[in-house]
């Protein structure tokens, strides 16, 4: 699995979940995900309460090649990453595996809470023409992560 962050991390550092939860509270309302994460917690918390909260989570991509597309097409950080490769602490703690364009992605016609059932229900994938079978998928897990090596 893999994960980027904006700073370098030793190998064994652990990434403690939650830390995406911690910025956008931190910020509140004036956060740009800010009223999308509460849709999507709402729809969970309805739905889905099995799932492990967004705002609670640790986030990796099952692929190095996923976590590169998705820095290249689908971050929007201003910040350069580092990336990692990495592994869960706790491999039983509640996970959940999504396509991450769900998050932002809103078609004609969609809306936040129909996004969030389709994120949450984790059947959905994007297809892209140019790249036949690549999914773009993420990994919510309440477990923490550990560096296991830098790739760049």
């Amino acid at each position: 699995m893999f994960h980027a962050a904006p700073i370098p991390l030793e190998n064994g550092s652990i990434i403690l979940p939650g830390n995406w939860g911690r910025i956008v509270r931190a910020i509140g309302e004036e956060h740009p995900k800010w009223k999308m994460e509460q849709v999507f917690e709402a729809v969970r918390a309805e739905k889905f309460s099995d799932k492990p909260a967004r705002l609670e989570s640790a986030f990796c991509i099952p692929t190095e090649e996923g976590l590169r597309f998705y820095l290249e097409h689908a971050s929007k950080s201003k910040f350069p990453a580092v990336l990692f490769e990495v592994e869960l602490v706790d491999p039983n703690a509640s996970q959940h595996l999504t396509d991450y364009n769900l998050i932002d992605t809103l078609k004609e016609g969609q809306t936040h809470e129909a996004n969030a059932v389709r994120y949450w229900e984790g059947k959905f994938r994007y297809t892209f023409k140019d790249k036949p079978g690549f999914v773009c998928e993420e990994i919510l897990t309440l477990s923490p992560l550990r560096i296991v090596r830098r790739l760049i």
